[in-house]
């Protein structure tokens, strides 16, 4: 796929669930800032989001980019019978169905040339609609493996599993095109869907370069001392978002890595949402932040990022925003999927290997500078943009 300009501008309309004028976590980021990237590479881009009453809605006007949130009481009806235990939130196509009329106006006003759908929830709305551009599904997981854990809670688990899966093969096949953002996600798209390039493209999850950057010697002693980390104390973070993925790494630092360095010179700070699932440890090197306002910050100031993934789907933001922050990167061989490219510079082993790595892990990272630019997001909106152009043209063909 080429990283070229765009020969042409396109209007794009992009649906989303989640907070996309101000992004925390995930899939959030990454759909924020590839419409912000896509505005920049000439685009006209118009991002609408659904967002359930606990949030605010905000929007969000610059150049080419336009951001609006919407309340949803159908995203509310859908998170509360997940709450109770009734009926997973992975049923929101169904529950999006009654969006079609509201979509079908945005549309008509919006003369786009493309709409790029974020998550199976929009699949079942979308096909109601009979006059429509070209059509993009964006996958951010394999929503079927993702959610499997959680959907084993539920009544009726293998019948929601089913319909997930074919929710989100109904989102494949239906599409004019599809982008993954891990070899293993398209694998499994071309295996199970019959999705292939030129259908198929892979836009790998990145880094905001404007932000993410080594600190300098004096910013990095002020954030240590923020943070009340020692100098003579070597600093691993591991940072994620409140999802079943996370809570099991987090054990794992808690359980098995930080007990086996216990009378070593390194700390442990488990931060983000992640925290919430989790018992808090009683060893003293161990820390939980879950309030942190500024991710960089706790990244500038760390002296490696830990990233003992064993589960989930997609690939992990939060390696690529350690190494933009300039930190080392200790993983398992499934924590770095989505990022082979520079498999060189990380340090990858299994759970047992960890502490070894950890020890010799030393900050700042020796990635070289042109591999990190591959792991931005204006990269990955080059190659989304290359795509799209592709759809675009096939679809007047």
């Amino acid at each position: 796929m080429s990283n070229a300009a765009p020969t042409r501008s396109l209007r794009i309309l992009i649906l989303a669930t989640g907070r996309m004028v101000s992004p925390i976590y995930g899939g959030e980021l990454r759909v924020h800032h590839l419409a912000a990237e896509l505005a920049r590479l000439g685009h006209t881009v118009e991002l609408h989001s659904w967002l359930s009453r606990n949030h605010g809605t905000n929007s969000l006007v610059r150049d080419r980019l336009s951001i609006t949130e919407h309340h949803s009481l159908r995203l509310d009806l859908a998170l509360a019978l997940d709450k109770l235990r009734l009926v997973p939130a992975c049923e929101l196509p169904v529950f999006f169905v009654g969006l079609a009329p509201s979509l079908a106006n945005l549309i008509e006003a919006g003369q786009f040339d493309l709409i790029h759908f974020e998550l199976p929830w929009f699949s079942r709305a979308l096909e109601s609609i009979p006059i429509k551009p070209a059509v993009i599904y964006g996958a951010q997981n394999v929503e079927s493996t993702w959610w499997a854990p959680r959907i084993e809670r539920f009544p009726f688990s293998t019948a929601f599993k089913r319909r997930l899966l074919d929710a989100e093969l109904r989102a494949l096949k239906g599409s004019d095109g599809v982008v993954a953002c891990s070899d293993i996600d398209a694998g499994w798209m071309a295996a199970n869907a019959g999705i292939k390039p030129p259908r198929l493209a892979v836009v790998p999850n990145g880094f905001d370069a404007n932000r993410f950057q080594p600190p300098d010697a004096s910013s990095r002693a002020r954030l240590r001392r923020k943070f009340y980390f020692n100098d003579n104390i070597k600093i691993a973070v591991f940072i994620g978002a409140a999802v079943e993925p996370n809570r099991e790494a987090a054990e794992l630092i808690i359980n098995k890595i930080a007990p086996a360095t216990a009378n070593e010179p390194i700390h442990y700070v488990i931060a983000g949402r992640v925290t919430k699932l989790i018992a808090p440890p009683t060893q003293p090197n161990v820390r939980l932040i879950e309030s942190l306002p500024d991710v960089l910050e706790l990244l500038q100031a760390a002296d490696v990022a830990i990233n003992p993934m064993l589960s989930g789907s997609g690939s992990n933001i939060k390696l690529a925003e350690a190494l933009g922050a300039g930190l080392p990167v200790v993983t398992t061989p499934f924590g770095m999927r989505g990022f082979e490219s520079v498999a060189p510079w990380l340090h990858i082993g299994d759970i047992g290997n960890f502490t070894a790595l950890i020890r010799t892990a030393s900050y700042p990272s020796a990635i070289p500078r042109e591999k990190l630019d591959t792991l931005t997001w204006t990269h990955a909106a080059r190659i989304l943009s290359a795509h799209y152009e592709s759809m675009v043209a096939g679809a007047h063909e």
